[in-house]
């Protein structure tokens, strides 16, 4: 999945602005890492391993959501032009 989003990520910008748009597509995915180990290891230590995989489904949802949103602002954003 990271490849694939990255390529649609960089097609986003012209070929000039390739390389920035990789490097910060690449520093978003380690944020994300860099949150969200730390936040379901101190969700798994509190409640226990079995209330990761709910809230894990919960995030992946609303990631889909807002991915979804996106996606319907850009489609509407290109049908206007």
């Amino acid at each position: 999945m990271f490849p694939s989003l990255g390529v649609e990520a960089v097609k986003l910008f012209a070929a000039d602005r390739s390389g920035s748009a990789l490097a910060a597509y690449g520093l978003f995915i380690d944020i994300s890492l860099g949150i969200t180990g730390p936040l379901i290891g101190g969700l798994i230590e509190s409640f226990g391993i079995e209330y990761m995989f709910s809230f894990t489904t919960v995030i992946v949802f609303a990631g889909f959501v807002v991915c979804s949103s996106l996606n319907r602002k850009m489609v509407r954003g290109l049908a206007t032009r």
